[in-house]
């Protein structure tokens, strides 16, 4: 089956008109949309889900569906590349349980 493109979607009521993914996105997906107006997804179907838009706003105002063969690459990590529980002692990276 064929899987279908979703564009990036704009909350409207998290939105600060800030224009941030307007400026980040490196596909156009919103070309023309206007300075202090909410985002206009103009080309859909031009959006290869980078999640710039989505990394880059400040108000996670952008929901983005990340096709199921893209997801392995849309992992938390921390500000050194380091998975994002890395820093936590008490995440079980190795799957062992942990007893108290």
């Amino acid at each position: 089956s064929e899987e279908r493109s979703v564009p990036p979607v704009i909350k409207e009521e998290q939105c600060i008109l800030c224009g941030i993914c307007v400026d980040i996105c490196p596909e156009d997906v919103f070309y023309g949309s206007q300075k202090a107006q909410l985002p206009c997804v103009t080309y859909p179907e031009e959006c290869y889900h980078c999640a710039a838009c989505v990394i880059d706003c400040p108000t996670d105002a952008i929901w983005l569906y990340i096709p199921l063969p893209m997801r392995p690459w849309f992992v938390d990590r921390g500000p050194l590349g380091e998975p994002a529980h890395a820093a936590d002692p008490t995440h079980p990276t190795d799957g062992l349980p942990r007893g108290p």
